[in-house]
């Protein structure tokens, strides 16, 4: 049995992935898409990381289908950025931007499960210790469908 939750969030990571000024996107922050990203940030690094951090199971079908299941995944993109100087603010919009353009092209990844996705919220931050970092969060929602207790 396939894990719909899985396939979904690699999905995201596949078309994050293709986020590249030579594909006609503002960065390369796609370049280093991965899912749930636990390796140290370096001294000049860009990636993005994508994390599931939430499942709603509250709703049943919106069609009066017995048994199905209609989920909607909180999926949070992080964006992190070091060395950016002076640039940090305009670098991190153009990524946002990049990432709203990745998911509006196709915002079902090519699964026939997944019903639609939809922005929540971005939010982000510049931070200088020991060195420039700048992060945000790109929250999306997506609504798919299962049977029931399928995942």
């Amino acid at each position: 049995m396939a894990n719909k939750r899985a396939d979904i969030v690699a999905a995201i990571v596949t078309k994050l992935g293709t986020i590249a000024t030579t594909a006609d996107y503002l960065t390369n922050i796609g370049l280093k898409a991965s899912e749930w990203r636990t390796i140290p940030v370096g001294e000049t690094d860009q990636f993005l990381t994508i994390r599931d951090t939430t499942d709603d199971l509250g709703a049943e079908s919106l069609h009066g289908v017995y048994n199905e299941q209609i989920h909607a995944l909180t999926i949070e993109v992080h964006i992190v950025a070091t060395d950016q100087g002076t640039n940090a603010s305009v670098f991190i919009r153009k990524a946002i931007a990049d990432i709203y353009k990745a998911v509006g092209a196709d915002d079902t990844f090519g699964l026939s499960y997944v019903m639609k996705t939809d922005p929540v919220k971005d939010e982000f931050d510049i931070t200088q210790e020991e060195r420039k970092a700048a992060g945000a969060v790109v929250t999306l929602a997506v609504q798919y469908r299962t049977t029931k207790w399928e995942n």
